[in-house]
């Protein structure tokens, strides 16, 4: 897809499920995230996130996660190029119900991350997005999981974003 896209996300409580909508030019497909899939979708980018960083890769096992969330707070503060909205989700075109999603596939080339999602109706959608982008949607989709009230423990590294860590024996003037 060329540029610009957005991605609107938000929950939808009578459905239970986080409604998806990519928009680009006069073109719109809505998808329905379910639990297991939005959890398999935020899996997946954190983890090619991880192994698409040299500055991760090189940290060693138990601060990888640390690296990332450095990476992820750096990448949330500098200008985005695919918009990634929370909250209501646009109008939908009459006769153009959202697809339930079935397949999302995902791949690094470069600084640049591709998402493509498969559903029942309608066609397959490819999404390009810069690897800043990718922590913004990350950061959106798990928001919106906690919205749904929907636990996703391995996802509690981004709640650290407003911690600050001083360590022990360090005094603060």
């Amino acid at each position: 897809m060329s540029a610009p896209q957005h991605l609107d996300i938000s929950y939808m409580p009578d459905e239970d499920r986080v409604l998806l909508v990519v928009r680009q030019g006069d073109g719109r497909n809505s998808f329905w995230l379910t639990r297991r899939l939005l959890r398999a979708l935020l899996d997946g980018l954190v983890e090619l996130l991880k192994r698409s960083s040299d500055t991760v890769t090189r940290a060693s096992n138990d601060v990888r996660s640390e690296v990332l969330l450095f990476e992820h707070m750096d990448a949330m503060t500098r200008r985005l190029d695919t918009v990634v909205e929370p909250g209501a989700a646009p109008g939908m075109a009459a006769g153009s119900a959202p697809g339930l999603l079935h397949q999302i596939d995902l791949q690094a080339r470069g600084d640049q991350v591709s998402i493509s999602l498969v559903a029942t109706s309608p066609d397959p959608v490819s999404v390009v997005m810069s690897r800043d982008n990718a922590h913004q949607l990350v950061s959106m989709l798990y928001d919106q999981a906690l919205k749904a009230q929907w636990d996703i423990p391995e996802m509690e590294w981004l709640g650290r974003r407003s911690q600050v860590i001083v360590p022990k024996g360090v005094m603060l003037s």
